[in-house]
């Protein structure tokens, strides 16, 4: 008995210590087969900004310099940084001061919510028309904060430039109502007179940036626009001939919205070469991307899967295609596309070299350069994108 009584209290003992040593060597080597926490990748930074111009009579400059200036502030904008991510951009288009407006609406139009469609904001600055009318500039301010959607992460940036040459407190809206609506939706206001700076302090032009950590600037709009020629601009715009032929608009609309970007490159045009080079040299930047309409950005960003789609909502050159080559089509053209827009960069900063030797030597270039609407939304920007981490590589 004493025998089996040492041999179960054995047994017992045993039951005791093997999982306890066991547990406790299981937690000693855990952390070699563990997979260690990966945080998951931080969302993309966004930056909004919405563009109000005064479209009343006298205001034909403005309107010119935002049609050809808009391309550059969008290079400007892909060239930063924020945890190593370039940010999405949309933009927002307003028009105020227009008779042709209903005074019901304050002589106050959205012409275009927040779009990452930049050659939808371009085709609408090309359709902009002056006419006589009444500006009422904190109404315009207070609409646009309360109807666009603003984005809220704290670490996004949210901009609102207003542009005009009259008296601001104009309208039922006062500035202080205007202050309380950017403020509410974290907005960043920039006021630009369009006219000297004493004017411009004397109606009232740099109250409301003071209010919401804005800027006030002027503007000079009667000053011809200057565009400096390369002896790159053929290069440029040769290439992005070949760009435009690796687009494919997919879906209900995207041979029609195809269409808007090729007028876009007209009316570029239309202006000067360098106007277009301007344009082309946006499209390789990360801030040019078409992925609602266009297969190569939507495939690229996962919006669509071309071997699944329905023929109908592709475009000709891949209808009669079976799905596996599909595939492969897209492959090939998003190559192409990789390679053409290679090229471009390397032409472009070339392009840009010559611009800045050029500009150096012209004191008046420079002068005009820096009274222009490019040049003030742009150092609005770098001031407080560079407060908020984002970093500029140009």
């Amino acid at each position: 008995m004493k025998t089996i009584a040492r041999i179960l209290a054995a047994a017992l003992l045993l039951h005791i210590i093997i999982p306890t040593v066991a547990a406790a060597q299981f937690r000693r080597y855990t952390w070699l087969t563990k997979p260690a926490y990966c945080p998951p990748p931080p969302e993309q930074p966004l930056v909004q900004i919405a563009l109000l111009l005064d479209t009343s009579n006298s205001m034909d400059g403005l309107i010119a310099q935002a049609k050809t200036q808009l391309w550059n502030i969008v290079k400007e904008l892909a060239s930063t940084k924020r945890n190593g991510q370039t940010p999405r951009i949309e933009l927002a288009l307003y028009e105020y001061g227009n008779d042709r407006i209903p005074v019901t609406a304050g002589y106050i139009r959205q012409v275009s919510p927040f779009t990452s469609d930049l050659d939808n904001i371009s085709d609408a600055l090309f359709k902009l028309t002056t006419n006589g009318g009444s500006e009422y500039s904190p109404m315009a301010i207070r609409h646009a904060c309360m109807n666009l959607t603003w984005n809220q992460d704290s670490d996004n940036l949210r901009f609102l430039f207003i542009a005009g040459n009259e008296r601001f407190a104009q309208g039922s809206v006062t500035i202080r109502q205007a202050c309380e609506a950017a403020k509410q939706k974290n907005v960043s206001v920039t006021t630009i007179h369009c006219g000297d700076e004493a004017t411009g302090r004397s109606d009232g032009w740099d109250g409301l940036a003071d209010c919401t950590g804005g800027n006030y600037f002027c503007i000079n709009t009667d000053t011809p626009q200057r565009f400096i020629a390369t002896p790159y601009d053929t290069a440029i715009v040769r290439l992005n001939g070949k760009l435009n032929g690796t687009y494919m608009g997919y879906g209900a609309a995207g041979a029609a919205v195809k269409l808007i970007q090729q007028r876009q490159a007209a009316n570029s045009s239309s202006m000067a070469t360098a106007n277009l080079a301007d344009r082309a040299a946006a499209k390789v930047s990360a801030a040019y991307s078409n992925a609602t309409w266009d297969v190569v950005d939507a495939v690229k960003s996962k919006k669509l899967d071309v071997a699944t789609a329905k023929p109908a909502d592709l475009p000709a050159e891949l209808q009669q295609l079976q799905p596996a080559e599909r595939v492969k089509k897209v492959e090939e053209i998003t190559k192409q596309r990789a390679a053409i827009q290679k090229e471009m960069e390397e032409v472009e900063k070339k392009r840009q070299a010559y611009i800045a030797q050029e500009e150096a030597k012209d004191a008046t270039s420079a002068a005009q350069k820096s009274t222009s609407l490019q040049s003030k939304i742009s150092a609005a920007l770098r001031q407080n994108a560079t407060a908020k981490g984002y970093t500029f590589t140009k």
